[in-house]
């Protein structure tokens, strides 16, 4: 379940959050683009992959190439992915290379996809054998081992999935 949203803690969505997660669902959710150690829900619920951004070169995403975005990091990161995205704009055309658009609602739907590939792969899997193959073959970055810019490191579904 990929939840590209934030707000504030809610009891019923805290419920929903973990009803889906005691019917092993993958729930993975965007960490928040105020470049501070905002906890945002859902991503702090318990059992809710946290997802920070990071920018082309694989840094974390303190700066932006585009509207002002910058991530949020502290300890409801679990895993990073890509920062920025084309897509389309609302003016019914696809956004060239030149422009994009940023967020950690763009980072969060690679986690959730690689998710999915993990489980089609494995379909006898949890949730959380899911889940802890994604923390265990994210490329570490910053400080060795889990933190709370990249949390277990940037998201590589080739690895998740055993391809060299």
């Amino acid at each position: 379940m990929n939840l590209s949203l934030r707000q504030p803690y809610d009891a019923a969505q805290a419920n929903a959050i973990a009803q889906a997660w005691n019917n092993d669902i993958v729930i993975v959710a965007a960490a928040g683009n105020d470049q501070g150690r905002t906890q945002v829900y859902p991503a702090r619920y318990t059992n809710v992959v946290g997802v920070s951004g990071v920018q082309r070169n694989k840094s974390f995403a303190s700066t932006s190439p585009c509207n002002g975005a910058r991530s949020n990091y502290g300890p409801h990161v679990d895993l990073s992915a890509p920062f920025w995205a084309l897509s389309t704009v609302p003016t019914n055309r696809y956004e060239d290379e030149r422009a994009g658009w940023c967020g950690t609602s763009f980072a969060t739907p690679h986690v959730a996809g690689a998710a999915a590939l993990v489980r089609a792969k494995n379909p006898t899997w949890t949730n959380r054998q899911v889940v802890d193959r994604l923390f265990a073959t994210a490329e570490d970055r910053g400080s060795p081992g889990r933190d709370e810019y990249y949390g277990y490191g940037i998201v590589d579904a080739a690895a998740a999935l055993g391809i060299p």
